[in-house]
C-alpha cells in the first residue's frame, strides 16, 4: 500500500512511521528498565529478609521474634529455614 504512494507522500508517511516506531521503542525500553529495577529491589529485599531469618535462627532467636522482625508468618519463616537446610545438604 505504501509503495503505491507518490514519493513525497511516501517519504512523509515513512518519517511519521519512523517517529512512531522510535517513540514506541523508547517507551518499551523505559518500561523494561523500570520493571527490571523493581524486580531487583524486590529480590534484594527478599534476600535481606532471608538472611535475617537464617542468622537469627542460627543464633537461637525464636520463631515468634523472627516473625515480628520480618513481618513473615511462622510458616514462611520455617519454609526459609527448611529451604536453606536443603541447600546446605546439596553442597
Amino acid at each position: 500500500m505504501v509503495k503505491a504512494l507518490p514519493a513525497a507522500i511516501k517519504e512523509e508517511v515513512m518519517s511519521t512511521y519512523d517517529m512512531i516506531l522510535q517513540e514506541g521503542i523508547e517507551q518499551g525500553l523505559q518500561k523494561g528498565i523500570q520493571k527490571g529495577i523493581e524486580q531487583g529491589l524486590q529480590q534484594g529485599k527478599e534476600k535481606n529478609v532471608n538472611e535475617v531469618v537464617l542468622r537469627g535462627y542460627q543464633n537461637g532467636v525464636s520463631f515468634e521474634i523472627l516473625c515480628l522482625l520480618t513481618g513473615l508468618s511462622e510458616e514462611e519463616v520455617k519454609a526459609i529455614i527448611a529451604q536453606h537446610g536443603e541447600e546446605e545438604k546439596k553442597q
